[in-house]
C-alpha cells in the first residue's frame, strides 16, 4: 500500500482556496496518470490523500519515484510557485493483510 498526502494542506486552503483547488487538481492528475502507468488501484481518495494498492511491492516504489519527478516538473499555478509550501509525504505499508 502507498499512501500520499500533502503536508500542511489546510493552511494552504487557508491561504487561498481558489489557488489551492487548482493545485489539487494538478496534483489529481499526476498521481493518477503515474498510477495507471505502474498498475496500481486507487483504494480510496479524500481530500488531497490518496490510498493506493499496487500486486509488487517494486511497483509502488517505481510509482512514488515517478509520480515525485511528475509533481517537481508539473505546471503548478502561477501563485502556488510563489508559495513557500512544496511538500508532499508518501509512506508505504508492508506486511501480512488483516
Amino acid at each position: 500500500l502507498v499512501d500520499t498526502d500533502v503536508e500542511g494542506s489546510t493552511s494552504l486552503w487557508e491561504w487561498d482556496s481558489k489557488v489551492m483547488e487548482q493545485a489539487l487538481q494538478v496534483h489529481d492528475r499526476c498521481l493518477r496518470e503515474v498510477l495507471q502507468a505502474h498498475g496500481g488501484t486507487e483504494l480510496l481518495s479524500e481530500g488531497d490523500a490518496f490510498l493506493l494498492c499496487f500486486t509488487e511491492p517494486v511497483n509502488a516504489i517505481r510509482f512514488s519515484l515517478e509520480v515525485q519527478e511528475r509533481l517537481l516538473a508539473a505546471k503548478w499555478p502561477p501563485k502556488m510557485q510563489s508559495s513557500s509550501h512544496e511538500a508532499i509525504k508518501v509512506q508505504y505499508v508492508t506486511g501480512e493483510r488483516v
